[in-house]
C-alpha cells in the first residue's frame, strides 16, 4: 500500500469520481466519469476544497445539477470554477449551517448562467443573494422539492 492510501481514498459516486480524505470528510478533487446530469456529493463530505469541481460537467450534453447535502459546512474559493453545472441545490436548513467563500463560483463559464437553489424557509436566499450580488451569472431561487 502506498503512503497516499493512508491519507486519501478515491471513490466513485453518482456521475463522478472523487478524491476524498481517508475519513471522507474532505473532498479534494472530482472528475466526471459519465454523462450523468445529477451529481450527488457524498453524505460524508463536510468541506469542499479549492477547485475541487474545476471544469466538472464539461462532457455533459445538457444541464447538470449538483446536490450539496446539509452536512457540507464549508465550500472554499474556486470550488466550482468553470464547472458546467446549471443548478446547485443546497440542502441546508438554516443560515450559519454553511460557509461559502465569496470566490467559490468565480470564473464559471460566462456563456451560461446558473441557479443556486436553497430550501424554502432556510433564510439562505437573502444572505446568499447579498453575498453574491456582484456575480452577474448567478441567480437564486428556493425549492421545496428538488426537480432533478
Amino acid at each position: 500500500s502506498s503512503p497516499a492510501s493512508s491519507k486519501y481514498q478515491f471513490v466513485n459516486v453518482d456521475g463522478f469520481s472523487a478524491l476524498l480524505s481517508k475519513d471522507g470528510k474532505v473532498l479534494y478533487s472530482a472528475i466526471t466519469n459519465s454523462s450523468s446530469t445529477v451529481y450527488n456529493i457524498p453524505m460524508t463530505v463536510e468541506v469542499i476544497e479549492k477547485y475541487a469541481f474545476y471544469n466538472v460537467g464539461a462532457t455533459a450534453d445538457s444541464g447538470v445539477s449538483m446536490i450539496i447535502p446539509s452536512n457540507v459546512r464549508e465550500i472554499k474559493g474556486g470550488a466550482f470554477s468553470d464547472a458546467c453545472v446549471t443548478d446547485y441545490y443546497l440542502e441546508h436548513a438554516s443560515v450559519g449551517s454553511i460557509v461559502i467563500d465569496n470566490h467559490a463560483f468565480d470564473n464559471i463559464n460566462t456563456d451560461k448562467t446558473y441557479i443556486l437553489r436553497v430550501k424554502t424557509g432556510s433564510g439562505l436566499l437573502e444572505v446568499l443573494s447579498k453575498q453574491f450580488s456582484d456575480n452577474k451569472i448567478v441567480s437564486f431561487n428556493t425549492y421545496d422539492t428538488k426537480n432533478v
